[in-house]
């Protein structure tokens, strides 16, 4: 997994350095924390902080908050 580009994104408190992913490039076990960003052709997806995304066996990005 590599992260395509970098975002400055706000996350409510403050302006954060977020890694931007391409939805493409995300393969089945790819896991990483937010904040980060995945784009793809038809939508955005926005990992916030205390979220994790992982890409499951079919594809699917799965987002599950940290505990």
């Amino acid at each position: 997994m590599r992260c395509a580009s970098g975002a400055t994104v706000f996350d409510g408190t403050a302006f954060v350095d977020t890694p931007v992913y391409g939805r493409p490039h995300l393969r089945p076990g790819d896991l990483f924390d937010g904040p980060a960003v995945v784009e793809q052709y038809d939508a955005t997806t926005y990992v916030a902080p205390a979220w994790c995304a992982r890409v499951d066996g079919y594809g699917n990005l799965v987002m599950e908050q940290r505990r």
